[in-house]
C-alpha cells in the first residue's frame, strides 16, 4: 500500500536525520522507577516502546489525500436526505 511505504519512508529519514532514539529514555524510565532494564522480562521493552509510538503516531506521516483516495461524498441531496434520515 503507497500510504503505508510512505509512513515507513518518514520514519527512516526521522531517524536518519540524527534525532534522538527513544530506547534511551524508556531504559532511564524504567531505572528511575526503579526497574533493571537488563533483567530478562524487560530487554527488549525499549524497542516495543518505540514500535508502539511508531504505531501510534503512523498518522502523522501518512498523506490524506492518498488515504481517502477520492471517498468524499459531494453535498448532493440524497446524501443529504440519507442522513437526516440516520439521524431521525
Amino acid at each position: 500500500m503507497k500510504v503505508l511505504r510512505s509512513r515507513k519512508r518518514a520514519v527512516r529519514a526521522l531517524r536518519s536525520a540524527g534525532l534522538p532514539a527513544i530506547e534511551p529514555h524508556i531504559r532511564a524510565i524504567l531505572e528511575e522507577i526503579g526497574e533493571d532494564p537488563a533483567r530478562e522480562g524487560l530487554l527488549r521493552t525499549p524497542e516495543r516502546v518505540r514500535r508502539m509510538y511508531d504505531e501510534l503516531t503512523a498518522g502523522y506521516h501518512v498523506d490524506a489525500d492518498a488515504l481517502i483516495n477520492g471517498a468524499c461524498f459531494s453535498g448532493d441531496a440524497e446524501v443529504e436526505q440519507a442522513a437526516a434520515a440516520l439521524d431521525a
